[in-house]
């Protein structure tokens, strides 16, 4: 059995084809809303007059991806320990009724108004950035060094929300830089 024009031809085209359909699905998952946060503490504000003076954890979300999504709200997340965040973050949802009797408790806390500028709901367009604030007070600086303590952006999109690990590291104000 020889291989004629025609065939050759019939089989360029069908690895062309394949090679399209599989761009196509590499294109259909990377679309839609992706989005990174990073988390700081110890932060102030300044410039201003009457900011709050008070050190403020701030959560900074940006929309990498081709679509605008919706955030919705901001929480903190914690964890005893490491091994406790990584199961009950794999855990599927319908599983909720037995984490609690697995693992223990957690702590919770939903953070009211972290931006008054950019108040949730927010539609963070393409491209675009949020940026949010809790105040910093010793239960969280403790939380944070005593277990694993994270941020939570909810948003349609992502089922649970997306996470960053929020590490305070003992703040040590600077020393004001005086002229000779």
């Amino acid at each position: 059995m020889s291989f004629h024009r025609t065939d050759w031809i019939a089989t360029y085209a069908a690895v062309v084809a394949t090679a399209v359909f599989v761009w196509d699905i590499v294109k259909w998952r990377r679309a839609g809303p992706k989005l990174e946060m990073h988390t700081r503490g110890n932060m102030k504000f300044f410039g201003s007059p009457g900011v709050d003076e008070r050190l403020q954890l701030i959560a900074n979300v940006s929309n990498v991806g081709d679509r605008a999504t919706t955030l919705t709200n901001m929480t903190l997340e914690y964890f005893p320990s490491k091994t406790i965040a990584i199961a009950q973050a794999l855990l599927p949802n319908w599983f909720s009724w037995g984490r609690k009797r697995l693992f223990g408790g957690t702590k919770g806390f939903v953070v009211a108004a972290p931006n008054v500028i950019q108040p949730f709901p927010h539609t963070l367009e393409a491209g675009a950035v949020w940026i949010g604030t809790c105040p910093q007070d010793e239960e969280l600086v403790r939380l944070s060094r005593d277990g694993c303590l994270y941020c939570v952006i909810a948003s349609p999109h992502l089922p649970r929300g997306i996470r960053r690990r929020v590490i305070i590291t003992p703040y040590e104000p600077l020393e004001p830089v005086g002229e000779d």
